[in-house]
């Protein structure tokens, strides 16, 4: 279709806002993301951009896009406010990931770099607990059609990198999320990828 010329001015203006909320939350020690649409000036940077993102899906996907590159940033992990800004982003890319089913892919992509990060400098129990929603991202893109994509994923960081980013905690915490999503009757695929989960050797170990 045509779009007219005020149209994209208004599209322009979107666009230059869920900027500049990106920009200000990336400065920030932490926001509020909600699954909720709020209206007014009134509101925090957090919950304007969560409400752009579920408004608007060219919002939620520069939010994406925003949330990998800082992600995949190395200095990103070592700032003081990786801590509380990093549940904060796994919380929005969740709300995004609920909203936008073309957006689960790269929801995906993210919670797997998060996995991916350590900081000898924050506490171990901190550390489990953010990798911890990385895995309940995962269960919950699992139960929104990604199950098989989720497996393989897990299956191709574990023979990359062993147990240096999944304990053997984490991956009972995840095996125990899985069997908790999934109901009967299970597909031929969804078996065959678990059961090749199932015999990797840091699983076995494990469970």
């Amino acid at each position: 279709g045509t779009i007219s010329v005020s149209n994209e001015d208004a599209l322009s203006q979107i666009v230059l806002k869920g900027s500049q909320l990106c920009e200000q939350a990336e400065n920030m020690v932490s926001f509020t993301a909600i699954d909720s649409v709020e209206e007014g000036h009134e509101t925090s940077t957090g919950r304007q951009l969560s409400a752009m993102c579920i408004k608007y899906p060219v919002i939620a996907q520069g939010a994406l896009i925003w949330a990998k590159e800082l992600a995949s940033n190395p200095d990103f992990v070592t700032t003081a406010a990786y801590p509380t800004l990093a549940p904060c982003i796994l919380c929005l890319v969740r709300i995004i990931s609920l909203h936008h089913p073309l957006a689960r892919p790269a929801a995906l992509e993210l919670s797997l770099i998060f996995i991916g990060h350590s900081n000898s400098d924050i506490s171990h129990q901190k550390m489990e607990s953010i990798k911890e929603q990385c895995l309940r991202l995962m269960l919950l893109l699992s139960a929104q059609g990604l199950c098989i994509e989720v497996i393989s994923a897990v299956k191709d960081k574990l023979r990359k990198n062993g147990s240096s980013e999944l304990d053997s905690a984490l991956i009972r915490y995840f095996v125990s999320g899985l069997l908790d999503t999934v109901q009967t009757p299970l597909t031929v695929p969804f078996c065959n990828s678990f059961c090749e989960l199932l015999v990797e050797r840091q699983f076995v170990d494990a469970l």
